[in-house]
Protein backbone atom coordinates (compact mmCIF):
# COMPACT_ATOMS: atom_id res chain seq x y z
CA UNK A 1 0.00 0.00 0.00
CA UNK A 2 1.32 3.49 -0.56
CA UNK A 3 2.62 4.90 2.41
CA UNK A 4 0.94 8.33 1.69
CA UNK A 5 -2.16 6.68 1.52
CA UNK A 6 -1.16 4.37 4.81
CA UNK A 7 -0.61 7.64 6.83
CA UNK A 8 -3.52 9.77 5.54
CA UNK A 9 -5.87 6.54 6.53
CA UNK A 10 -4.24 6.33 10.05
CA UNK A 11 -4.51 10.54 10.45
CA UNK A 12 -8.26 9.60 9.57
CA UNK A 13 -8.88 6.88 11.81
CA UNK A 14 -7.07 8.85 14.68
CA UNK A 15 -9.32 12.13 13.98
CA UNK A 16 -12.49 9.42 13.76
CA UNK A 17 -11.62 8.17 17.40
CA UNK A 18 -11.47 4.85 15.75
CA UNK A 19 -9.01 2.75 18.12
CA UNK A 20 -6.52 -0.23 17.17
CA UNK A 21 -6.69 -3.56 19.59
CA UNK A 22 -3.29 -3.04 21.12
CA UNK A 23 -1.09 -5.99 20.54
CA UNK A 24 0.86 -6.96 23.87
CA UNK A 25 4.05 -8.02 22.25
CA UNK A 26 5.34 -10.94 24.97
CA UNK A 27 1.86 -12.62 24.44
CA UNK A 28 1.45 -12.15 20.86
CA UNK A 29 5.28 -12.54 19.60
CA UNK A 30 6.32 -16.08 18.44
CA UNK A 31 2.54 -17.17 18.36
CA UNK A 32 0.68 -14.38 15.96
CA UNK A 33 3.71 -12.28 14.61
CA UNK A 34 7.62 -12.77 13.83
CA UNK A 35 9.80 -9.90 12.94
CA UNK A 36 12.40 -11.93 10.53
CA UNK A 37 14.33 -11.48 7.40
CA UNK A 38 12.77 -11.26 3.81
CA UNK A 39 15.09 -13.58 1.86
CA UNK A 40 16.48 -12.79 -1.42
CA UNK A 41 13.85 -13.45 -4.30
CA UNK A 42 10.64 -12.79 -1.82
CA UNK A 43 9.75 -9.77 -3.00
CA UNK A 44 9.72 -8.26 -6.31
CA UNK A 45 11.84 -5.78 -7.92
CA UNK A 46 15.41 -4.73 -6.04
CA UNK A 47 16.29 -6.77 -2.76
CA UNK A 48 17.90 -5.38 0.15
CA UNK A 49 19.56 -7.29 2.39
CA UNK A 50 18.43 -5.52 5.48
CA UNK A 51 14.90 -6.07 4.51
CA UNK A 52 12.76 -6.84 7.46
CA UNK A 53 8.98 -8.17 7.45
CA UNK A 54 6.69 -8.72 9.99
CA UNK A 55 5.18 -12.69 9.66
CA UNK A 56 1.74 -13.91 10.61
CA UNK A 57 0.65 -17.85 10.59
CA UNK A 58 -1.46 -16.76 7.75
CA UNK A 59 1.76 -16.12 5.46
CA UNK A 60 2.53 -19.96 5.85
CA UNK A 61 5.90 -21.09 5.14
CA UNK A 62 7.74 -17.91 5.95
CA UNK A 63 6.43 -17.67 9.54
CA UNK A 64 8.12 -21.07 10.63
CA UNK A 65 11.22 -20.68 8.19
CA UNK A 66 12.70 -17.18 7.72
CA UNK A 67 15.18 -16.42 9.90
CA UNK A 68 14.64 -14.09 13.10
CA UNK A 69 16.28 -10.94 13.02
CA UNK A 70 19.35 -10.50 15.22
CA UNK A 71 18.89 -10.56 18.70
CA UNK A 72 19.44 -6.67 19.05
CA UNK A 73 17.33 -5.31 16.16
CA UNK A 74 14.61 -7.29 17.80
CA UNK A 75 15.21 -5.45 21.47
CA UNK A 76 14.71 -2.46 18.96
CA UNK A 77 11.64 -3.59 17.37
CA UNK A 78 10.10 -5.05 21.11
CA UNK A 79 10.56 -1.44 22.36
CA UNK A 80 9.20 0.76 19.74
CA UNK A 81 6.19 -1.47 19.73
CA UNK A 82 3.46 0.48 20.92
CA UNK A 83 4.83 2.97 17.94
CA UNK A 84 5.15 0.53 15.55
CA UNK A 85 1.90 -1.39 15.63
CA UNK A 86 0.21 2.14 15.21
CA UNK A 87 1.81 2.24 11.81
CA UNK A 88 1.45 -0.81 10.80
CA UNK A 89 -1.07 -1.26 7.38
CA UNK A 90 -4.32 -2.30 8.06
CA UNK A 91 -3.95 -5.22 6.01
CA UNK A 92 -0.92 -6.81 8.64
CA UNK A 93 -3.20 -5.67 11.38
CA UNK A 94 -6.06 -7.56 10.50
CA UNK A 95 -3.59 -10.70 9.94
CA UNK A 96 -1.88 -10.06 13.68
CA UNK A 97 -5.22 -9.95 15.05
CA UNK A 98 -6.26 -12.78 13.69
CA UNK A 99 -3.59 -15.09 14.30
CA UNK A 100 -4.06 -14.04 18.06
CA UNK A 101 -7.08 -16.24 17.82
CA UNK A 102 -4.84 -19.64 16.40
Amino acid sequence: MNMNLQENINRIRKNMGIRREYIDWDENYGKAFRIVHTPQGAVDGEWNSDLISVVTPENGESFYTWEEVPFDTLMNWRENWDEIQRSLGEYKYRQIIRSKEY
